[in-house]
């Protein structure tokens, strides 16, 4: 006789049938308990790179791609989010959608208080 049960166990379900085991878990949203910014991937890069970056509380976050000079280049992001982890592509392009030159930039996060700056090689 086959039968299945099911049971839920701490956010996730238990699937127990008379042969075998399964256990599946319910995904859930990455709620981070930290402000983080990754280093880009891949670096140096050719046409676009991406990085992560998470706010563990709704806050507003700026992230600006600076030149050599601290001039502004890009803003990636100028908004309020959510707790979470979020991923964002830069594609080597400036605030009027010019192609940038070869070399190197800095990303700066700012979150509340946190500030995190890394930096990134473009290269053609």
């Amino acid at each position: 006789m086959w039968y299945t049960k099911i049971i839920n166990f701490n956010n996730g379900d238990i699937t127990i049938n008379d042969e075998n085991i399964t256990i599946g878990i319910n995904e859930q949203e990455d709620i981070s308990t930290i402000y983080s910014l990754s280093q880009n991937y891949p670096n140096p890069f050719n046409s676009s790179t991406n990085f992560n970056y998470s706010v563990p509380s709704k806050t507003d976050v700026k992230i600006v791609v600076y030149d050599l000079f601290c001039k502004e280049i890009k803003t990636l992001v100028n908004e309020s989010k959510d707790a979470g982890t979020y991923n964002i592509t830069w594609n080597g392009k400036d605030n009027d959608n010019r192609q940038v030159s070869t070399g190197v930039y800095f990303c700066k996060m700012q979150a509340g208080s946190f500030q995190k700056r890394m930096k990134m090689m473009l290269m053609k």
